[in-house]
Parts: structure tokens; sequence; C-alpha cells
């Protein structure tokens, strides 16, 4: 959709005047003990499994459900 809520159509110009990006810090539990285990690539501190969830837990304050409106109407 664009940000006028317009479904985007082959041919169709799209209006794109906001930018969202929705950036995941892991695919699933499991890549993050991979990740952890890996250790960090530019410092040699270990990984930490509970500094992860802290961390993520204060990304999601600001909740977002715009998608799921689209993925209602695609149904």
């Amino acid at each position: 959709m664009d940000s006028d809520r317009r479904t985007i159509v082959p041919g169709m110009p799209p209006k794109l005047d906001i930018l969202r990006i929705n950036h995941y810090w892991s695919r699933s539990l499991a890549d993050l003990d991979q990740k952890i285990r890996r250790g960090d690539a530019s410092t040699s501190t270990p990984r930490d499994r509970d500094w992860h969830f802290d961390f993520e837990s204060k990304l999601n304050v600001e909740r977002d459900e715009t998608i799921l409106e689209a993925m209602q109407r695609q149904r």
C-alpha cells in the first residue's frame, strides 16, 4: 500500500512520502542463540542473552499494528 492507503497495482505510480522500516533484531530464538555463541564481530565482549531481551523490550515500546489492517483486507 502507498501512504494514501491505496493498494499498489502494476502501472500505478505509488505515493511514497513516508518511509517505514521494520527491523527485527533476530529471526528466532534459535537464531539469537547462534548469534550469542558466535560472539560480537566488533568487540571481544561476549554476548549476553538477557542483554538482548532487555534491549529488544525497549525497541517495542510503541506498538505498530498498521500491517494488521492491510492483512485483513487481503483475506
